[in-house]
């Protein structure tokens, strides 16, 4: 069931100081590091899947067209995504959330944004589902689309993503990774600095999202290491 938003939320002060969501196929740092999230998770998401960082996979996602396609379209312009955080509820029961902009519109407003979907975006391509519900059952928002996420070079291309009408939206990576690391760093050190405040996902902790940021963190180095 998802949480509903106070009429008012208010955004948190830019003041405050500023591994991902275990996927399948993901690599895990220990064998007690493996068994203890997939007894949260599930054991498939420590299934090696071939997919991961594959060019084919990333070409299959946005089939019919290829990356070269939407350059073409896209020209020299590029979308920049934007992360902010906001707080909502009560005074006995506050939440932090995220809010997801595209060229500074919402894409698809009232959504919970799920962050871990999204580090593990910086890394791979994938069908995600960035926009859920607080559950993470996307289905409990009405979401029936999640978003494609593929990765060639230096773009990150989305595509049918979940708005009316569907879009298409082409990131410079290095833009993309750079924000979606620095919201998660600071909804992190927010939410250590404050008492009684929880992740809007209802099953997800703030230590969660530390340790994902973390791994999402330590693969991109590897990559960057790799080249």
């Amino acid at each position: 069931m998802s949480l509903s938003r106070a009429a008012v939320t208010r955004s948190v002060d830019d003041s405050i100081p500023q591994q991902y969501f275990p996927c399948m196929g993901n690599d895990v740092g220990s064998k007690r590091e493996a068994k203890a999230l997939s007894g949260l998770f599930g054991d498939h998401n420590f299934i090696h899947d071939p997919r991961i960082n594959n060019a084919t996979w990333n070409a299959l996602l946005i089939a019919p067209k290829t990356m070269d396609d939407f350059r073409r379209i896209f020209g020299q312009r590029r979308n920049r995504i934007e992360l902010r955080l906001e707080i909502y509820g009560d005074r006995r029961n506050e939440f932090l959330g995220f809010q997801l902009f595209v060229d500074g519109k919402e894409p698809r407003k009232g959504s919970t944004i799920c962050p871990f979907s999204l580090l593990e975006s910086t890394h791979r391509g994938d069908l995600f589902d960035i926009h859920t519900c607080t559950c993470m059952n996307p289905g409990c928002a009405g979401i029936r689309t999640g978003t494609a996420v593929s990765h060639s070079g230096a773009e990150v291309l989305w595509k049918n993503y979940p708005a009316r009408p569907r879009r298409v939206f082409l990131f410079d990576r290095t833009q993309y990774c750079s924000e979606i690391f620095r919201a998660c760093r600071h909804a992190v050190e927010f939410l250590g600095l404050s008492n009684g405040r929880s992740l809007e996902l209802e099953v997800l902790t703030p230590a969660d999202l530390e340790h994902h940021l973390q791994l999402a963190t330590a693969e991109m180095e590897a990559m960057e290491a790799r080249k």
